[in-house]
């Protein structure tokens, strides 16, 4: 909407939040209190980024993503457009994720996801048997 009608974005950034003027590559970007942005990052457009969380060095983030407080991951990821992190996700070092992706809360990835599913976590409840 905003490109369509010749609008202007800015990037938005907390002043509690540590990040690299250079890594919003982007137009739109929304960084909340207390995130870290690593060295070489870089945002697509219209990005938000709740508080506590943090990209680490030569990541990348495409457009459209939502990441959710607590977000957290590591060196050198890839991140598609459209994707949706739940609270506390995690992705771990060299990870490559597609585009329109939904991540429970609270959901490790450790290896690389394809574009358009939904990754849940597996219940951890397990049935006691009573006396």
């Amino acid at each position: 909407v905003v490109v369509k009608h010749g609008l202007a974005a800015e990037n938005v950034v907390h002043p509690a939040s540590r990040v690299d003027p250079a890594a919003l590559t982007g137009v739109g970007n929304v960084i909340g209190p207390d995130n870290y942005l690593g060295v070489n990052v870089s945002l697509g457009d219209f990005n938000v980024l709740n508080y506590l969380s943090s990209v680490g060095h030569h990541s990348r983030l495409g457009s459209n993503n939502f990441l959710a407080p607590n977000f957290h991951c590591g060196n050198s990821v890839e991140v598609g457009d459209d994707n949706f992190f739940g609270l506390a996700c995690t992705v771990a070092p060299e990870v490559v994720i597609g585009s329109d992706c939904r991540f429970q809360a609270g959901l490790g990835l450790f290896e690389n996801a394809a574009s358009g599913l939904t990754y849940l976590a597996p219940s951890r409840i397990k049935t006691i048997k009573s006396l």
